[in-house]
């Protein structure tokens, strides 16, 4: 049976995460951002070789990814997220422009960020099965473990407080 409830959370973790990763400029951040993707797809330290305390060896001793597919893995990810965020920004100038509105015409504001919400969960989906497709298959099983397991469990939804009516 399908459950809305977990599709809304799981695709707001997963645009929390997008948005976190998106835009990052300076060689500085970059290399963070960098550091924190080797740690969601549990990638081995970039400096030693080390894998993360989740992190497992094969019984045949070999690593699981080589260099290369490791940074092809990172690579995806930056990609897809940049994409995202390009996209993803027209639907938030939509809505900056909707919620400007909403004092004037609040009916039709309501169902256009209805309607802009929806397009937005549509998008998350859209390149987070990209993204999935994307990824070596231990990266991809890394990947949805993160979300399951460490992003979703630390997300704490605060229900908003009323606007005061001056």
């Amino acid at each position: 049976m399908y459950d809305s409830t977990l599709f809304i959370y799981t695709t707001f973790a997963r645009g929390l995460l997008f948005r976190l990763i998106a835009d990052r400029k300076t060689p500085e951040e970059k290399n963070r951002i960098e550091s924190y993707i080797r740690g969601m797809l549990n990638i081995g330290c970039k400096s030693c070789g080390a894998l993360k305390e989740n992190g497992k060896i094969p019984d045949n001793g070999q690593p699981d990814r080589t260099p290369e597919q490791e940074k092809a893995d990172i690579d995806a990810v930056i990609a897809t997220v940049e994409e995202f965020s390009q996209e993803v920004a027209l639907l938030d100038n939509q809505a900056k422009d909707a919620k400007d509105r909403r004092r004037n015409e609040p009916q039709a504001a309501a169902l256009q960020l209805t309607a802009l919400q929806a397009r937005k969960n549509a998008l998350i989906e859209n390149k987070t099965n990209a993204l999935i497709n994307r990824l070596s298959s231990v990266s991809r099983a890394n990947f949805r473990s993160f979300i399951n397991e460490k992003l979703k469990q630390k997300i704490k939804i605060v229900p908003a407080q009323p606007t005061p009516v001056s």
